[in-house]
């Protein structure tokens, strides 16, 4: 595939939010000309997939696969699949015809995710997952390696922050990615604000507006304390990333 290449990768019981910022990541890359390739998993690799394909770009995407052609595994995105081969897209598989989908192919299949990907991104990887095997493989390959962080008591990020902790590259926001796009210029947003104002504007967007009370119990569970949840609150609003509604509900404008 033409182009700068992006293996996006990661849980296959995703959250939605993981699940949304894959599709808004591989949208906006495949935007730009960059080809998005994944495992046409459910979860992650299944949103990474229809986010290229809702960019609207030709040949945005390329699926590869644990077992052999033409058989879809699993058969939910049979669907996904047919899609990608219309938008111009490529089904890739090492394995014989009709091969079923045994455990070790989908190392294999990791291994190649890595291999014809020239960046390799991480979203929602528990300690025991794929994911984490196919960034060994992407270090191991000398592509570059980006992981996206999260909550520490949330399993689905065990092995991300592993992956940070052994020297992984960050990605902390959106904005991270136009500087892998030479055409556009990056807006100053949300790189630009605090890690409780990114938290509180996550769950905020996770839950499609909140309560101002729902919002603080949330917050004082992700360890921001009564009095930098206030004067975030009051940040937020002056910087109008918040507005507040009727009944003390909260949305992001």
């Amino acid at each position: 595939m033409e182009g700068i290449t992006w293996g996006i990768v990661g849980a296959r019981k995703a959250s939605i939010a993981g699940l949304h910022l894959a599709s808004r990541i591989a949208k906006l890359l495949a935007e730009n000309q960059q080809k998005i390739i994944s495992g046409l998993a459910i979860g992650i690799d299944a949103s990474a997939h229809q986010g290229a394909l809702d960019s609207g770009q030709q040949s945005s995407t390329l699926a590869i696969l644990g077992n052999g052609l033409p058989s879809i595994y699993p058969g939910t995105n049979q669907n996904l699949a047919r899609k990608i081969i219309q938008n111009g897209g490529v089904l890739l598989s090492q394995f014989y015809p009709y091969s079923r989908a045994y455990p070790a192919n989908f190392l294999n299949r990791n291994r190649l995710i890595a291999g014809l990907s020239d960046n390799i991104l991480v979203i929602e990887a528990s300690e025991q997952s794929g994911s984490r095997v196919t960034a060994r493989y992407a270090l191991e390959q000398g592509k570059n390696l980006y992981v996206i962080p999260g909550d520490i008591s949330n399993p689905n990020y065990k092995g991300s922050n592993q992956l940070i902790k052994s020297g992984a590259e960050i990605i902390t926001c959106m904005e991270d990615f136009y500087e892998f796009l030479p055409k556009v210029q990056s807006p100053r947003l949300n790189c630009e604000i605090s890690r409780p104002q990114n938290m509180l504007l996550n769950e905020i967007q996770q839950n499609n507006g909140l309560n101002r009370e729902d919002l603080k119990a949330k917050a004082l569970h992700l360890g921001i304390t009564s009095e930098v949840f206030y004067q975030e609150l009051i940040n937020l609003e002056n910087d109008q990333k918040i507005k507040f509604l009727p009944g003390d509900f909260i949305q992001v404008y």
